[in-house]
């Protein structure tokens, strides 16, 4: 069972698939917290965002190959750190790769990162 703590304010935010109008505001939160946007929007279809007040305030991308998922871009808008989003964001993320089949899911965030525990500690499996 997942178990997400939630901080107050975040049900206020929908967490939905990315499409690609919303890649001008994933590339924005991405740049704004300084992580690489190169390659991340061949792989739009495959983010998760988190909207709240008509606004996107979180992302994370999975990119699908063969032998696995690559979770990548997880970032979340500096006003929404604290309350959970981040780790949301990559509990759900990990569920879609589940969900595909992936055989393993390989995470590149900051070791530091809160949402880096939920990942660490989530196991995809194999199919």
């Amino acid at each position: 069972m997942l178990r997400v703590t939630r901080a107050p304010g975040l049900e206020a935010a929908h967490v939905r698939a990315a499409s690609s109008a919303d890649w001008p505001a994933i590339a924005a939160l991405l740049t704004a917290s300084r992580l690489p946007v190169v390659g991340a929007e061949a792989h739009v279809a495959d983010f998760l965002v988190a909207e709240a007040d008509g606004r996107l305030v979180g992302a994370v991308g999975l990119e699908r190959y063969a032998e696995g998922a690559l979770l990548r871009s997880a970032v979340v808008d500096a006003d929404w750190r604290g309350r959970g989003m981040g780790e949301l964001l990559v509990r759900r993320c990990i569920a879609r790769a589940r969900t595909a089949r992936a055989c393993g899911v390989t995470c590149t965030v900051a070791p530091r990162a809160p949402h880096a525990r939920a990942a660490r500690e989530t196991s995809v499996g194999r199919a």
